[in-house]
């Protein structure tokens, strides 16, 4: 699909209309822009209309399709979140209909309906673009490219961590890789200590009450907690990933305290807060060091389910809540 736009775009080859719907918003909002800025100049505001919403003016949109441009080649008209594609709407394919060549028109849509007779019409006489989630692969590329774009340096097995911790949403995924570039300051490497410095911290708090339930077993919190984050679209692999790493922390801890290790040792060797590590130790009051390791290692093995598709991720995460909760 974006292949395709592009060759357009290189060509000068563009489509009368363009239609831009899918899952992952960040590439149709890259297209969008990416379109926009072919069509017309980012500083032409003379030959720019911009429309948004369900109650958008037919009428004043079919008035200016049909004005011819001032200055320039090409006019623009940029429709965003009308509802068109879902409902029926024989006036838009009407005015596509009657449009000069000079106009030109990009929907941005949630929402389509591909039996919807302006989608069958933009389909045959435009271009429709399904603009959804990347590979791995394709992710890997992405957040490789951004990074050594930043001149920076980062190992496989790091850059698919950071994956794992920070989803495949690609807006966040730029957001994190920014901040990640500038935390790691004049180094040219990129480590795993600093994804976890960064990336996990906005839900490391939540999955600390989550195992803070799970030790008390209140299970219902515990999983009220899950659902939220999965509400947010934290990927239950994200999830999953972060709370091995809490049960690491706790095995750590539990094995310090065994061996009659200070609060500071704990804090010096585990790179946390002492006043971190004390609330590590009180929740290492419900588990034995070997419980703790029973942990990881069903952690472990549901993981490995969820990437052999043995199991969904979704459900897979909720039963290890539920039987660390019981």
């Amino acid at each position: 699909m974006m292949k395709t736009i592009n060759e357009h775009i290189k060509k000068g080859e563009l489509k009368p209309v363009y239609l831009l719907y899918g899952s992952e918003r960040y590439l149709v909002l890259k297209m969008k822009e990416k379109l926009k800025n072919a069509i017309i100049s980012p500083e032409d505001s003379f030959n720019y209309s911009h429309f948004e919403g369900n109650k958008i003016d037919l009428i004043k949109v079919k008035e200016i399709s049909e004005t011819m441009p001032f200055f320039s080649e090409t006019r623009l008209i940029l429709i965003e979140g009308s509802g068109l594609f879902k409902k029926s709407s024989d006036t838009m394919v009407d005015i596509l209909k009657q449009a000069p060549d000079t106009t030109k028109f990009i929907f941005v849509e949630s929402e389509i309906d591909k039996r919807n007779k302006l989608y069958k019409y933009v389909n045959k006489n435009g271009y429709a673009a399904e603009l959804n989630g990347m590979t791995e692969k394709e992710l890997l590329t992405f957040v490789a490219r951004m990074i050594t774009g930043a001149g920076k340096k980062i190992r496989e097995n790091t850059a698919n961590y950071f994956l794992t911790v920070a989803g495949t949403d690609m807006n966040i995924l730029q957001n994190e890789t920014e901040k990640l570039v500038a935390y790691v300051g004049s180094r040219e490497e990129i480590t795993k200590k600093d994804v976890d410095a960064i990336v996990t911290v906005e839900i490391t708090n939540k999955i600390f009450d989550m195992l803070t339930h799970i030790v008390y077993k209140r299970q219902r919190q515990a999983l009220d907690l899950y659902y939220d984050l999965v509400a947010k679209k934290e990927p239950p692999l994200r999830i999953l990933a972060l709370l091995v790493r809490q049960f690491q922390i706790l095995f750590q801890v539990k094995d310090m305290q065994n061996h009659g290790k200070s609060r500071q040792e704990m804090a010096k060797s585990t790179g946390l807060a002492p006043f971190i590590v004390g609330k590590y130790e009180n929740q290492t009051k419900g588990f034995s060091l070997e419980q703790l390791r029973e942990c990881v290692k069903k952690c472990a093995k549901v993981e490995e389910k969820i990437k052999t598709g043995q199991i969904v991720d979704l459900i897979g995460v909720e039963l290890l809540i539920i039987g660390f909760s019981q």
